[in-house]
């Protein structure tokens, strides 16, 4: 399937970093197989082989469309690397009784590149894609092998010789949504890219054949702006509460600044008032807690404690059980817990006005 050009309008564009899993026997793990036909051994011209498996890890650079929550399109860019662990192939053949050794061809430093050779690539119903429409390429490393039917030993630069191959069958992206901020959307994304590379060079006279296959698998996030005109920002939403608008420092009701409840994610045609800090518990219990709303926060919120009114510092992660994370990252959802005691008798919630 070829690539085809953004229709985009309706797409907004993505970018990220997506790490490649722990390698294991369904993911990141390339199998090598190395087929040589060599010459002048005592049975004649033979044909050995052997294989070996490469853990792989590294980082893609990914550029995503988007529209509605699903992809649209996929293009795996510039500065996607990938390493693959060491390897030592072995090559033997029968003659009569006996296993005759050829040599060993041991691999080391090998790495190189995933990329969308026409991108943007297209990503079809359920974020499934053509894998064919991806590429990848070994042009790192070094291998020395090491036969007595050989002329000396020969060191291959990969970066002179490189490895290339497609992806095969089908590969799927998925997206997560995990909130959205000023600055737009944050999804969580999945992606399983399968490979595969069939490829023949000459070595000192002899035909060597190279077949590779795997699966990689990658997981990060990445930012989506908003569209235009969308009204989620501050001043959209602060219009939306009061004609003129509001401040973003300016106190509600409820005591809490416009910019904190528009960050926490409360809807701007919602109750406002209810939105508040409740300190509840006993001397060695004590704890303040604020009920987030369904959809999540939209930006970024530090919470802050203190002693005495004084010095203000950001509550540790032992401090806010349930959330475990300071800021409250965009998407955050349930009840906010502030453990309270002797150098946390104050708290407040802090927002950064975008």
């Amino acid at each position: 399937m070829a690539s085809c050009p953004l229709a985009a309008a309706e797409q907004r564009i993505g970018e990220g970093g997506l790490n490649l899993l722990p390698a294991s026997s369904q993911q990141n793990r390339l199998s090598l197989k190395i087929t040589a036909t060599v010459s002048g051994t005592p049975a004649g011209t033979v044909t050995v082989s052997d294989t070996r498996t490469a853990d792989a890890s590294g980082l893609l650079a990914v550029r995503l469309g988007v529209d509605e929550d699903s992809p649209q399109s996929l293009e795996i860019s510039e500065g996607s690397r990938v390493a693959l662990t060491d390897m030592t192939f072995h090559f033997t053949y029968r003659f009569l009784i006996f296993n005759i050794d050829v040599g060993t061809l041991q691999t080391s430093g090998l790495g190189g590149e995933v990329f969308t050779p026409e991108p943007p690539a297209s990503v079809g119903t359920g974020g499934v894609f053509d894998a064919e429409d991806h590429a990848f390429r070994i042009d790192r490393g070094n291998g020395r092998l090491e036969s007595s039917f050989i002329d000396g030993d020969a060191e291959i630069d990969f970066s002179e010789m490189p490895l290339e191959g497609r992806g095969s069958g089908q590969g799927t992206v998925t997206l997560v949504r995990l909130g959205e901020t000023a600055e737009g959307i944050m999804y969580r994304v999945r992606l399983a890219l399968p490979v595969s590379m069939d490829q023949t060079e000459i070595l000192d006279g002899n035909t060597v054949r190279i077949e590779a296959s795997g699966n990689l698998r990658a997981e990060g996030t990445i930012l989506v702006p908003p569209a235009p005109g969308s009204g989620d920002d501050f001043e959209s939403w602060a219009e939306q509460v009061r004609p003129g608008g509001v401040a973003f420092d300016e106190l509600a009701a409820s005591g809490l600044p416009f910019g904190v409840l528009w960050a926490l994610g409360v809807e701007p045609g919602g109750t406002l008032e209810p939105m508040s800090l409740q300190v509840s518990g006993d001397q060695e219990t004590a704890a303040a807690t604020l009920d987030l709303p369904e959809g999540g926060n939209r930006h970024p919120v530090l919470v802050e404690v203190s002693s005495d009114l004084g010095e203000w510092r950001n509550a540790t992660e032992a401090e806010l059980p349930g959330i475990g994370t300071n800021p409250l990252p965009p998407g955050a959802t349930g009840v906010l817990t502030i453990s309270l005691g002797p150098d946390a008798r104050f708290v407040r919630l802090r927002v950064e006005e975008p």
